[in-house]
């Protein structure tokens, strides 16, 4: 059977004081070899981190180097068959929904995120949709899971392709390279719409099949 992982991160916040991003970026780094993208952060540590900052929990990309995201984000472009896709969206103009329920607000942009899983890749049997364990997603675990098992139904019927065997699983971030890769992908595309700033998300556009700004309803 022929499976993908989709490893899923954000990059930004849904908080709405000042001092808070002006958006927030969710982003899906999909591959039917997911043990290659995996085994960047552990080549990282070892090739390009001084012996000081090897101990740091986790790679991520705002806390990184300029070498090492950009060794980080050429690494994940090159892995065999990656796709990227990404949502981003402008705070303002959902700050009521955010302000009522931010949780239910994140977990509407998980399932949009899911309805574009057939841009993901190309006719998998199996997709696995990895969140990081410690987003919160348990408290409404049941709640979450089949909301986005809806979506993914969604994406798949409204283009007329078969749905695959779609699972909804959670990791620690800490020992999963995959979320790591996702957070980097979704830090450089979350810098472009942020700041302007697209000399990181350049290096992954070659694998990036969606990127959506999400304004007005």
């Amino acid at each position: 059977m022929r499976g993908h992982v989709v490893f899923v991160d954000e990059s930004g916040d849904l908080g709405l004081s000042t001092g808070a991003s002006e958006t927030i970026t969710l982003c899906g780094v999909s591959t039917g070899t997911h043990q290659q993208l995996e085994r960047i952060p552990r080549r990282i540590r070892r090739r390009l981190i001084v012996r000081k900052l090897r101990e740091r929990a986790e790679l991520k990309f705002y806390n990184s180097t300029p070498r090492v995201r950009e060794h980080a984000l050429r690494s994940l472009a090159s892995v065999e068959d990656v796709r990227v896709i990404a949502l981003t969206v402008q705070k303002s103009c959902y700050s009521e929904s955010i302000k009522a329920d931010p949780y239910g607000f994140y977990m509407s942009l998980c399932g949009a995120l899911a309805e574009c899983l057939p841009l993901a890749s190309s006719a998998p049997t199996r997709v696995s949709l990895v969140f990081d364990a410690r987003r919160g997603q348990r408290s409404r675990g049941s709640d979450f899971d089949g909301r986005i098992l809806a979506k993914a139904c969604e994406g798949y019927s409204s283009i007329g392709r078969p749905t695959p065997d779609v699972s909804v699983s959670r990791l620690d971030s800490l020992n999963s390279g995959g979320l790591q890769m996702a957070d980097f992908a979704a830090g450089a595309i979350h810098r472009w719409h942020e700041s302007g700033d697209d000399y990181y998300r350049r290096m992954i556009d070659p694998v990036i099949v969606l990127d959506r700004l999400c304004g007005p309803k």
